[in-house]
């Protein structure tokens, strides 16, 4: 039996199928693609290491209450975000004490303005009044890290249950912890889980709770967490190719490669080039992708903010900066990346990149517009929506507008890179693995 969780970005999720007002050239699913090709368990906010550490903790008590009959099935995801406030109120108490930054947890505002107003004695349950987010459940842990931790191995792929390896973990390093603070630590965790308790006293009458979960949750590892959260973490169950990945950038990083850009993509393919074929082949794809994706989707931003101009008065805004730019593109290398595309996208998405492209290179710009629009159009009409922008009367008529940008510099476009493959996500866990909890 299972509980429906929140969609993972991965080629088959509906998170990678943008609803809405979001992605308007139907690209996420694309970059979202190839970046699975590479890390398979991470996305741009499953980024945190701690916040695994509570996911695993509270399965683990929600099960156990769930088995000793204290806690039914059906209430699984209520017992988990009860969990998710003890913790995130332990951790508050104990950063706040020690001047440590908290920005991990998720929904510090309301954690810290709650747990001020009612001086460390605070409300545990899934009331509105006593939810950490405005909708716990999709914004907290559960929304944004279970779906990376089933894809980490941590959590069974058909069932709400942690993996055997995931329950070891916890049984032989966090119980024996909660154990040695008290015998009652463990009953009381449960009261909490299933509602029998609402006010958690972190300063005084359940002081000790709050501390070993604090302690548990520290911004230091162990050597058998190090270990545990490598594998099944950093390196996705041992998956050669993250594993690999990984390597290489720590390699790029020490040999004082720090740019985050196609450079950085350039200097891992130029690193795997020798030992790791496959991998190398993974970056390329991602390197032509960002080539031709990266300067459209700069474009169409621009054009969002031309409302009411005329037409060919863009178009020569847009021949004074980007003129004879993209010669350095090899348009008949994005056939490299067809299967994916065609498969992830809408019906024209690839034959529209491919014209795109290769207009840029010979600076036909009002053709690349008239795609722009089209891919737009289509895009919208699947989701049930309105085209964002359209052309009447040679002028610009635009709808909806999310994110506008000026045009990158025409020396910069070489490098430019708009999506960066849940690298950031990686490269954050490694580092607080290594005990850099530093950047929040």
């Amino acid at each position: 039996m299972s509980i429906s969780n929140q969609p993972f970005l991965t080629l088959q999720d509906e998170r990678a199928r943008i609803k809405g007002s979001r992605d308007p050239l139907g690209f996420q699913s694309i970059w979202v693609g190839f970046g699975r090709e590479i890390i398979n368990n991470f996305t741009t906010i499953s980024d945190s290491l701690r916040q695994f550490t509570t996911l695993i903790l509270g399965f683990y008590f929600v099960e156990k209450a769930i088995d000793e009959n204290k806690l039914d099935f059906e209430e699984f995801i209520n017992g988990f975000l009860r969990f998710e406030q003890l913790v995130d109120y332990s951790r508050y108490k104990w950063m706040d004490k020690h001047n440590i930054p908290s920005g991990d947890i998720r929904g510090i505002t309301i954690v810290k303005n709650r747990y001020e107003l009612f001086d460390g004695k605070v409300p545990i349950g899934i009331g509105s009044n006593e939810q950490i987010l405005s909708n716990q459940r999709s914004y907290g842990i559960w929304g944004f890290y279970t779906v990376p931790a089933r894809e980490s191995g941590l959590i069974k792929q058909n069932e709400t249950k942690l993996t055997r390896e995931a329950k070891d973990f916890v049984e032989k390093n966090y119980i024996p912890v909660i154990e040695k603070a008290g015998k009652n630590i463990s009953s009381l965790i449960i009261d909490f889980i299933n509602g029998n308790k609402f006010n958690f006293d972190t300063k005084n009458k359940h002081s000790t709770l709050a501390d070993v979960l604090a302690k548990i949750h520290r911004p230091t590892l162990n050597e058998n967490e190090r270990k545990f959260y490598q594998q099944y973490l950093l390196f996705c169950k041992k998956n050669n190719i993250q594993e690999q990945f990984y390597n290489l950038l720590i390699e790029a990083r020490n040999k004082n490669i720090e740019k985050n850009d196609l450079d950085m993509i350039r200097a891992l393919i130029e690193l795997s080039s020798k030992n790791h074929p496959n991998l190398k082949d993974k970056l390329y794809k991602i390197l032509i992708i960002e080539e031709h994706m990266a300067p459209i989707s700069n474009l169409f931003n621009f054009l969002l903010n031309q409302n009411n101009r005329n037409v060919q008065e863009v178009v020569k805004d847009i021949h004074l900066k980007w003129e004879d730019a993209f010669l350095h593109i090899k348009t008949d290398e994005l056939e490299l990346c067809k299967l994916t595309i065609e498969n992830v996208s809408v019906k024209e998405t690839y034959k529209r990149i491919s014209n795109i492209s290769n207009m840029l290179k010979q600076n036909k710009f009002l053709g690349v517009i008239n795609l722009l629009i089209a891919q737009n159009t289509e895009v919208m009409k699947n989701r049930g929506g309105d085209a964002w922008l359209s052309i009447n009367n040679d002028k610009f008529n635009i709808r909806y507008k999310e994110y506008v940008q000026g045009l990158i510099d025409k020396d910069k476009i070489s490098k430019y890179q708009n999506y960066y493959y849940f690298i950031p996500s990686l490269e954050k866990i490694g580092k607080q693995m290594n005990g850099d909890f530093n950047e929040q």
